[in-house]
């Protein structure tokens, strides 16, 4: 039986540009980095013959994010579009209007005008520096 979630982990193309993104951008903090990590048994189960790679594990409070930086084999980029199948993150905000727009002063690309009520409060949606969706969500009743 499944006790929590670990981890999440996002396959990068430049792991310092992502590193840099996640904390400038969205304060993750730094808690480990590897380069050019290679193993065999890695390489088994995941069904490739050899296998390099740069790995960050960042935290946030009890929450880790690991970013995986394929250098062999090397991993292909695609168009993301958040109606493509796949997953997405979403991050809990106490302020979604300040956070939008202090990211937006940052350079972020966010997904069309931002940021949109729902029944239970705001969301929007954003990119990392590879197109990986992303969402930010503030939780709270919308005055009528």
């Amino acid at each position: 039986m499944i006790e929590r979630v670990d981890h999440h982990a996002i396959i990068v193309s430049d792991i310092d540009r992502s590193i840099a993104f996640y904390q400038d951008i969205l304060g993750f903090k730094l808690h480990s980095k590897r380069e050019n990590v290679i193993r065999n048994g890695l390489s088994r189960g995941l069904g490739s013959k050899e296998i390099n790679f740069n790995e960050a594990i960042l935290k946030f409070g009890d929450d880790t994010l690991e970013l995986i930086q394929y250098n062999t084999p090397k991993g292909k980029a695609y168009d993301k579009l958040c109606s493509d199948i796949g997953m997405h993150l979403a991050f809990l905000v106490s302020d979604i209007h300040k956070m939008h727009d202090e990211m937006v002063k940052k350079g972020v690309k966010f997904n069309g005008p931002c940021p949109k009520e729902w029944a239970g409060g705001f969301w929007c949606y954003f990119t990392d520096p590879d197109g990986v969706q992303l969402e930010l969500l503030e939780k709270r009743a919308i005055s009528k």
